[in-house]
């Protein structure tokens, strides 16, 4: 597994899509926070 990695890395630096995809996960946290809470504020306003 750690050999894909490596060879992801590398097509990470040639292509520089790594930042992208970086983004792409923190954009996919965000929203995933957001729901949390969002699902709390609702069950506590119920």
């Amino acid at each position: 597994m750690q050999y894909l990695d490596k060879i992801t890395e590398n097509l990470d630096a040639e292509t520089g899509s790594s930042a992208l995809h970086q983004s792409i996960q923190f954009t996919n946290h965000q929203a995933m926070v957001l729901i949390y809470r969002l699902d709390e504020w609702v069950s506590k306003s119920e």
